[in-house]
C-alpha cells in the first residue's frame, strides 16, 4: 500500500522551534510538482528543467521506499500549525555510483527567513544521531550562493570543487566526529 499522510509512521516526523518536517506522501503531489517546477528552485536544482508530474510522482515513490527501507527520504517542510508547503528537505542519493547527499529546497517566498537551515539542522541532527551517518555531505552549483551559506550556518565545510555529469559543482560535508561539538 502506498503510503499518505494518514498512514506514514509519526516517528519520521520532526518538529523544530518554527516547522513541522512530515514525510512527502502522495497527498503533497500536486504542492511538491510547483515547487520542483518553481523558476526560482529548479534553477540549481534541476538545472533549470521543467520536470513533467511524472517526475514527482516517481521522486514521492522513491522517497517512500527509501523511508521503508532506510529510514529516509524527503521531508515536505510546513511551519507548525500550518497546512501550506513552504519546501522540502531530505536525503537523496545523485549520480553513479550512487552518492547519498542531504538537499532542500524552498519557495522564493520563504527565503531570508533561516528555514531551509532549521530544517536542515533537524536532519543532520537525524543522520548522525538516529541513522549513525559516519558523514553528511551537500553539493550544489557554485553561484548558489544562498545555498553555501546554508551548507555554512548549519555547521558544514567546504570540501572539493568538481566536475560532475559535466557540471562545476562543489561540495559541503560535515562529519560526525565534528557534530559533537555542534550546537543545534
Amino acid at each position: 500500500m502506498p503510503l499518505n499522510a494518514q498512514n506514514m509512521p509519526t516517528k519520521f516526523q520532526f518538529k523544530t522551534d518554527r516547522l513541522l518536517l512530515t514525510p512527502v506522501s502522495s497527498d503533497d503531489e500536486n504542492e511538491l510538482h510547483g515547487i520542483f517546477t518553481d523558476q526560482h528552485v529548479r534553477r540549481y536544482l534541476l538545472d533549470d528543467e521543467i520536470v513533467p508530474q511524472e517526475f514527482t510522482h516517481t521522486e514521492i515513490e522513491n522517497s517512500q521506499i527509501s523511508f521503508e527501507k532506510n529510514d529516509y527520504g524527503l521531508w515536505m517542510i510546513r511551519r507548525s500549525g500550518e497546512q501550506k508547503i513552504l519546501g522540502f528537505c531530505g536525503y537523496r542519493p545523485f549520480y553513479e555510483p550512487p552518492e547519498l547527499q542531504i538537499l532542500y529546497g524552498l519557495l522564493q517566498d520563504f527565503w531570508g527567513n533561516g528555514y531551509a537551515a532549521e530544517a536542515t539542522k533537524a536532519l543532520i541532527k537525524y543522520g548522525f544521531e538516529t541513522l549513525q551517518f559516519e558523514e553528511i555531505i551537500a553539493a550544489t552549483d557554485p553561484p548558489n550562493e544562498a545555498s553555501v551559506r546554508v551548507m555554512e550556518r548549519v555547521g558544514m565545510a567546504f570540501d572539493k570543487r568538481v566536475e560532475k555529469n559535466g557540471a562545476d559543482t562543489i561540495y559541503y560535508k560535515i562529519k560526525s566526529i565534528d557534530y559533537s561539538d555542534y550546537n543545534l
